[in-house]
């Protein structure tokens, strides 16, 4: 991951499984959870297949966090298994956040942050619960850290207790019995955007240039891509022009 002004950054992956869609609480009376009069329950996607991915702890600060999503959802879209629309549920980011002393060997106690729709939001939620969790720590107050769950307010611009974050063993994990096999063999399709990483295109018209299939299709058959002054192809996927079309 290419990160302005710092040079690029690994990010692992742990894991990426299958789950179900259970629905989404559709509040009554606010935006979110705070100062709603009641919740309804949306099933419309329920059942649908969900693909999570788990990242390894690399990041270390909100805004490392934001860009790694951003671009795992410009390789969605690019190789086309998802719109990426964050608003409708297409893409969701769930974030753990824990700290250490500097010079500790391991990290504190983990708080999950959920109900980022943005990735803003989940920037600006990944500092504020670093800030928190690291003032307890400053006031002797680390047995108040505790595994939970919590909530972004973007009104109030804080996070907020869910519920107590359950163990493990609480998930009652089980082999899929009807699971299919999947061939780890199979050859993922080429990412286009590493393709333009080399080229003469600007940071912002690479990441559009390869956010979905048509725009990587465009550039990759335009004409001018392949002569020696690519500007012109790059002007037609900036930002200021897709959003004139």
């Amino acid at each position: 991951m290419a990160i302005p002004e710092e040079g690029t950054k690994r990010i692992g992956i742990t894991r990426a499984h299958m789950e179900e869609d259970a629905g989404k609480l559709v509040y009554i009376g606010s935006d979110g959870l705070s100062g709603a009069q009641s919740s309804q329950v949306d099933y419309n996607r329920g059942g649908v297949p969900l693909l999570e991915i788990v990242s390894e702890p690399d990041m270390r600060t909100g805004k490392e966090a934001a860009m790694y999503a951003a671009e795992l959802r410009r390789i969605m879209l690019c190789i086309g298994v998802s719109n990426g629309n964050m608003a409708e549920g297409s893409m969701r980011c769930d974030v753990n956040v824990s700290v250490r002393k500097r010079g500790a060997p391991e990290f504190g106690t983990k708080v999950e942050v959920k109900n980022m729709n943005s990735f803003n939001a989940m920037q600006r939620a990944i500092d504020f619960e670093f800030v928190r969790q690291c003032t307890l720590i400053e006031e002797n107050k680390e047995d108040e850290i505790v595994q939970e769950t919590r909530l972004w307010d973007e009104n109030g611009q804080f996070t907020a207790p869910m519920r107590k974050k359950e163990g493990l063993a609480d998930y009652r994990y089980f082999p899929e019995p009807v699971g299919i096999e999947l061939d780890r063999r199979a050859r993922a399709p080429r990412l286009s955007h590493s393709r333009y990483a080399i080229r003469s295109f600007a940071r912002t018209s690479r990441r559009f240039a390869s956010r979905t299939r048509s725009s990587t299709a465009f550039v990759r058959h335009s004409p001018s891509s392949h002569a020696t002054n690519v500007r012109g192809t790059a002007r037609w996927v900036s930002p200021r022009t897709t959003a004139s079309y």
